[in-house]
C-alpha cells in the first residue's frame, strides 16, 4: 500500500462498508441481534489485527505480503484480490437490481450496472487516496440521514414488537460484516500514523448504524420484514417533514446507494493494488 491514508479516512471506509448494506438488510429478531454481536467482535478483531501490525513494525497487509516468502504472499494477495473482484461484482449488481425495481424501472439493470462500473473505475483507477475523499463525506452525510430518520419515524414505531426482538436474542454472526475484511487488509495502515482507534471507531457507528436501521425498521413493519425485498428502504418512506422533505425512502435510499458507490470503487482499486503487487508487468499500466 504506497498511498497514505489518514486515520479517519481509514476508519470511514470502514463506516461505509457496513452502511453499505443497509439496503439489503434481511430484517428478523435474530438478524438484529447478531449486528450488533458482529459489531462488537469485529471491532475487537479490528483493535487486534492492528496491534498486531504495530507491535511488529508492518505497516500494512500489503507490505506483509512483500516481505513474506513469494509462496505465501503472493498467493494471499491473489486471494484477496479476487474476493475484492467477487465483491465487487456483486455490489454493482445488487445495487442495480435495486434501482430497477424501486426507483428506475425503466431502465435495464445492465445500463446501471456499466454507469455505476464506470463510476467505480474512474474514481478507483486514481487509487484509495482519492476514494477516501468520497469515503470521509459520505460517511458523515449517511450518519447525519439515519439519525435524522430514526427521530423522525420514532412516532411510527410500535414498542409491542420490542418484545418479540428480545426473545431472539442469540450470538451468531452477521453474515454482512465478512465483505469488511478486504477492507481491513488493504484499507488500513500503521506506523507513523495510527489509525487503532479511528478504525475501531470506524467498525462500531458502521455496526451500530446498521443495527439502528434494523431496529427501526422491525418496530415499523413488524414481521412484514420477512416478505418484502427491501424492508428498510420501504420503512423510511414516513420519513418527511412538511412540505421541505417529501420522499423520505428516497433520501435514505440516495444516502445508502452512495455508500455503495464508494465501496464499489474501493473494492476496483484494491484489485488493482493486489494484483500489480503480484505481477509486475501490470505497474507500466497507470490503472
Amino acid at each position: 500500500m504506497r498511498d497514505t491514508l489518514f486515520p479517519r479516512w481509514q476508519g470511514a471506509f470502514l463506516a461505509v462498508f457496513l452502511l453499505a448494506d443497509a439496503l439489503y438488510l434481511k430484517i428478523t429478531p435474530q438478524n438484529i441481534f447478531s449486528i450488533f454481536v458482529s459489531t462488537v467482535l469485529f471491532s475487537i478483531i479490528t483493535f487486534l489485527y492492528l496491534k498486531i501490525l504495530e507491535y511488529f513494525e508492518i505497516r500494512d497487509f500489503e507490505t506483509f505480503c512483500l516481505k513474506t516468502p513469494k509462496f505465501i504472499g503472493i498467493p494471499l494477495l491473489v486471494i484477496v484480490g479476487i474476493i475484492s473482484i467477487i465483491i465487487f461484482l456483486k455490489s454493482g449488481i445488487r445495487l442495480s437490481t435495486f434501482w430497477h425495481k424501486t426507483a428506475f424501472p425503466a431502465i435495464p439493470p445492465f445500463i446501471s450496472i456499466l454507469a455505476l462500473f464506470f463510476v467505480a473505475f474512474r474514481a478507483g483507477k486514481r487509487g484509495r487516496t482519492a476514494v477516501a475523499m468520497w469515503a470521509y463525506p459520505t460517511a458523515f452525510f449517511c450518519s447525519a440521514i439515519i439519525i435524522i430518520s430514526l427521530f423522525i419515524t420514532i412516532p411510527e414505531m410500535t414498542p409491542e414488537y420490542a418484545i418479540n426482538v428480545t426473545r431472539h436474542a442469540n450470538l451468531n454472526i452477521n453474515s454482512n460484516f465478512l465483505y469488511i475484511i478486504p477492507a481491513l487488509l488493504l484499507c488500513t495502515q500503521t506506523k507513523k500514523l495510527s489509525a487503532v482507534k479511528h478504525c475501531v471507531s470506524g467498525v462500531l457507528i458502521g455496526g451500530f448504524m446498521l443495527g439502528l436501521i434494523a431496529i427501526r425498521t422491525y418496530l415499523i413493519l413488524g414481521s412484514a420484514c420477512s416478505v418484502l425485498q427491501y424492508p428498510t428502504f420501504l420503512s423510511s418512506g414516513i420519513f418527511s417533514v412538511g412540505d421541505f422533505l417529501q420522499r423520505g425512502e428516497a433520501i435514505f435510499g440516495c444516502a445508502i446507494a452512495l455508500c455503495e458507490v464508494v465501496r464499489t470503487a474501493l473494492m476496483l482499486t484494491l484489485a488493482i493494488t493486489c494484483f500489480k503487487s503480484v505481477v509486475k508487468f501490470l505497474r507500466k499500466f497507470k490503472i
